[in-house]
């Protein structure tokens, strides 16, 4: 997913900021980047790609295979305390894919 921040701090509040409101489309993400990497075995997907306006060098974000199942278990929690119980079942299948 292709990302645009005017700088770090902005890009920081988007993924660490306290009120969490972006934690939906991070997990997202996360899941459906690591579900084609397992479909397509991939040793490495990429989640994000992220340019800044200010002219700070742009980001690629990947996640590598052994990190599929560390991943998937922070948005399997995740969907768990939102209670997005369809998505807790998609996260599990992933994980058991993995296995």
């Amino acid at each position: 997913m292709q990302l645009e921040f005017h700088d770090g701090d902005d890009m920081q509040d988007f993924f660490f900021g306290l009120d969490g409101e972006n934690n939906a489309l991070i997990y997202e993400t996360i899941v459906k980047s690591i579900k084609g990497g397992i479909v397509r075995n991939k040793d490495t997907v990429q989640v994000w790609e992220i340019f800044f306006t200010n002219g700070d060098d742009d980001l690629l974000i990947d996640c590598e295979r052994k990190d599929f199942d560390e991943n998937l278990n922070n948005a399997l929690n995740w969907y768990i305390e939102q209670e997005e119980f369809e998505k807790c079942q998609e996260v599990k299948k992933l994980i058991e894919k993995l296995c």
